[in-house]
């Protein structure tokens, strides 16, 4: 979560608050950084609620690089898409909680973090 919001604030810093009027390149690399940092955390976490977000991340980024070659009305249907992008985010992060809740009130204790190691 503490990753998405400081996404957010960094965001609004990047942006050229004309939207979509031209290549938004600070606000990629954001969107890049945060797609890492969740898929970093997918890999090393016990949720597998993670990996759906990266997923939407990863969709994400790679509307953005198509915008970029887009003609300008396809410009609404990113606009529409990325927008969109948020509710199954937001969707997810509110399943992962209360399924974190309710695996505390059962068991007493919800192990985070795997116990495997990358390589």
């Amino acid at each position: 979560m503490a990753a998405i919001v400081v996404a957010v604030f960094a965001t609004a810093a990047v942006a050229s608050h004309r939207i979509f009027g031209s290549r938004e390149v600070g606000v990629f690399a954001v969107d890049t950084i945060l797609t890492l940092v969740v898929i970093a955390l997918a890999l090393l976490a016990e949720r597998f609620w993670l990996l759906w977000l990266a997923a939407i991340l990863i969709v994400s980024l790679l509307l953005q690089l198509a915008i970029w070659y887009a003609p300008l009305y396809y410009r609404d249907v990113y606009l529409i898409l990325h927008a969109m992008s948020a509710y199954p985010t937001l969707i997810l992060i509110l399943i992962g909680t209360l399924r974190h809740r309710h695996r505390l009130t059962k068991a007493g204790h919800d192990p985070s973090w795997s116990k495997r190691r990358l390589p």
